[in-house]
């Protein structure tokens, strides 16, 4: 693409001039034929890199966009909706039932899908996948993750089993060199991000920084830092809190309301009596939930989890990111997940993970995420990400997210429940029917690139 059909490109999607790790990026062969890895922090601008890759595979044949939440593809597809309407490109959205073929997508030019659609549709041998060309792959960094790796693992290697290009975009991780080697793609790293961030960790009644420490006024170190987050810009901050569960983010954003809500003009109040009216309205019959988001609303918080229903989801959308009349959303760390909320302070309450058999501190990546969610652009000189943690637990969490580098990647495919059921899915859809067309697919994937040999993985098999 010519830097004349780069610039008309941009103008059609609302853009003035790409930022610095963008126009990096283009320069790297972002738009040139093959495979890309684009590593680069949170909220740095790899959307708009997936948007111009997409745009121009238009005529080549259809993009397909994978999300790793049901929530991140929804919202997704409404961005690429309104971004791509001005190339005369249909989007669509599929996330739901997984024994679909979907034979009614092939009409669309882009696809936004879950890797769990995306691996149900090949396992179904949909036609028009036959006539995608390029394949997205949001955060792939989640080949990590021990729930959905090993599903986005098995789509990738089938895409690229097809000859499809892949474009990977992923949070900053150190061996992103490796994931480029098993795509054979062109690596592109930068550390670019829009507004500065400032780490800090809260600890009792102290909030630390390269600065030193300062103490925090009142019974509620908690409210103290909404305080403080919510003071940005003359009163016009805005805030995230990850905790670790559903119910702990519910009950945050209700328990934080009476401090959020002094913070609201008589304009954002009369807003958020709309959207509380709105989520009231979100069913025919209001659930719980939905009154209990109601009764948040009101006072200018939210909370957000995977549990949310869809129209909901959309008015904290609203009031967050467009009328800014939510000052505060308490959610689960599915948010850190590539979701465009930015806010001025990032608050990580819940560093700890129950596994089962006992809580261990959450990856220094996947806080890292959260952390990058501080800072928006347009509004804010730059971030400031706060980690909450215990005195006992103060070393370990200093050393870890604020000192400590983050950690590679790795593949999740040896887990056995995950390799069984691909393994079945591979017999049964007629992917493959030898023990030798196994191994041969197995040694396509990431986790033979990573060890060099499938034997221990066929061990299992």
């Amino acid at each position: 693409m010519d830097a004349n059909a780069l610039e008309d490109t941009l103008r059609k999607l609302g853009y003035a001039k790409l930022n610095p790790m963008q126009d990096a990026a283009v320069k790297a062969g972002l738009l040139d034929a093959g495979n890309f890895v684009a590593s680069a922090p949170t909220a740095s601008g790899k959307t708009l890199l997936a948007l111009l890759k997409m745009a121009a595979n238009k005529e080549r044949g259809k993009s397909v966009y994978i999300a790793p939440l049901r929530a991140l593809a929804a919202e997704k597809h409404r961005e690429f909706t309104q971004a791509l309407a001005a190339f005369e490109m249909s989007v669509a959205l599929t996330t739901g039932d997984l024994d679909s073929s979907d034979e009614q997508l092939a009409a669309f030019d882009v696809i936004v899908a879950t890797s769990e659609k995306l691996d149900s549709l090949l396992r179904h041998k949909t036609s028009w996948l036959d006539r995608v060309t390029l394949v997205v792959a949001d955060e792939v960094h989640l080949l990590n993750d021990s729930h959905r790796g090993a599903t986005l693992e098995i789509v990738l290697a089938k895409m690229r089993e097809r000859g499809v290009n892949v474009m990977a975009l992923s949070a900053t991780i150190p061996n992103a060199g490796e994931v480029a080697a098993w795509l054979n793609a062109k690596l592109f790293e930068s550390n670019y991000r829009p507004t500065l961030l400032e780490k800090k960790i809260a600890c009792e009644d102290k909030l630390y920084s390269e600065e030193g420490a300062e103490t925090l006024e009142g019974s509620a170190p908690l409210e103290s830092l909404v305080g403080k987050a919510l003071s940005e810009n003359s009163r016009k901050g805005q805030a995230i809190i990850f905790v670790s569960t559903r119910r702990n983010a519910e009950a945050a954003a209700r328990e934080l309301s009476e401090t959020v809500a002094a913070f609201l003009t008589p304009s954002e109040r009369e807003a958020c009596v709309k959207l509380a009216s709105k989520a009231l309205k979100a069913l025919a019959q209001p659930t719980e939930q939905c009154e209990n988001l109601a009764a948040c609303l009101r006072n200018g918080t939210a909370f957000h989890h995977a549990g949310l229903v869809e129209k909901d989801r959309r008015l904290i959308e609203e009031g967050f990111k467009h009328e800014r009349c939510i000052k505060l959303i308490a959610a689960t760390t599915t948010l850190a997940m590539g979701i465009d909320f930015p806010a001025s302070w990032v608050i990580v309450r819940d560093t700890k993970r129950f596994d089962g058999e006992y809580s261990a501190l959450l990856p220094a990546l996947e806080v890292a995420q959260m952390l990058g969610r501080s800072g928006r652009p347009k509004f804010d000189k730059k971030g400031i990400g706060v980690i909450c943690c215990s005195r006992r637990d103060l070393k370990k969490v200093r050393d870890k997210y604020i000192l400590g580098p983050l950690e590679n990647i790795y593949s999740k495919l040896s887990a056995e429940p995950a390799l069984r059921s691909h393994t079945l899915a591979l017999v049964a859809s007629e992917y493959c029917n030898s023990f030798e067309s196994l191994q041969e697919f197995y040694s396509k994937t990431f986790f033979a690139h990573q060890y060099g040999s499938t034997e221990s993985l066929f061990a299992i098999v």
